[in-house]
């Protein structure tokens, strides 16, 4: 029999809230993979470079060249259900944005080490800011083209048992790269690139059509069987 206490009900520590919130969001490296690359789609990005170490584990960066985040806003940025794409309920009735629910970076930096750097466009310096466990540290001056740099590295260094059930590397990288080929996909008119351990995996640039796109990623006998399998 569970022995009573004072107090059956409590409320959550706010940091564990915050690694449940990552947990619904963040299960694998590619989650991080993914919700990346959708920041910098909505970001306004032409060219998306995405760089893993150890499939992801141990780092993973996502650079672009979309319109930044104003310095005053970057700390702002990693608060749960901060966003730039909603601003009333009516507003849910009309997302044309791949994510609005301000839940990716504070989870992201809920069980990994972040680093970002952004360039506002128009601005002369941009901002530096690192986090660890979700708390952010010193916002610094950095020199940076316009654009967004994130670094997520040692990812579920504070969940030990999470951490212990990722897959081998080539397992977690091959969850990386069908994640950049759905985003690719998803994009066509937005270069995209993936490195893994310094070598260069797939470079797609940016095609004018969806077409162009898919023949780009499968192939041609693959659009030829699409369209023989549509014409019938």
């Amino acid at each position: 029999m569970l022995a009573e206490s004072a107090n059956t009900i409590g409320i959550l520590s706010e940091e564990t809230i915050n690694q449940i919130a990552a947990g619904e969001l963040i299960d694998r490296p590619c989650s991080v993979v993914k919700e990346l690359i959708e920041n910098a789609i909505d970001a306004g990005s032409t060219v998306v470079m995405i760089d893993v170490v150890d499939g992801g584990k141990q780092l993973i960066r996502v650079s672009d060249d979309g319109e930044g985040i104003p310095p005053e806003d970057i700390r702002l940025a990693f608060e749960r259900h901060a966003t730039s794409k909603l601003r009333t309920v009516d507003d849910l009735w009309h997302v044309r944005t791949m994510g609005f629910r301000g839940e990716a970076l504070p989870s992201i930096s809920a069980v990994s080490k972040v680093k970002i750097r952004t360039m506002r466009e128009g601005r002369k310096t941009g901002a530096e800011l690192t986090l660890s466990n979700g708390l952010p540290g010193v916002l610094e001056e950095t020199a940076l083209s316009s654009g967004t740099i994130v670094e997520a590295s040692d990812i579920f260094f504070n969940a030990p048992v999470r951490r212990k059930f990722l897959k081998t590397t080539p397992t977690e990288f091959g969850h990386i790269c069908r994640t950049v080929q759905n985003q690719a996909l998803s994009a066509p008119a937005i270069h995209v690139g993936l490195t893994h351990n310094g070598k260069r995996v797939s470079d797609f640039p940016a095609m004018s059509n969806m077409r162009d796109r898919v023949l780009q990623l499968f192939g041609a006998p693959f659009v030829s069987d699409v369209g023989n399998v549509c014409s019938t």
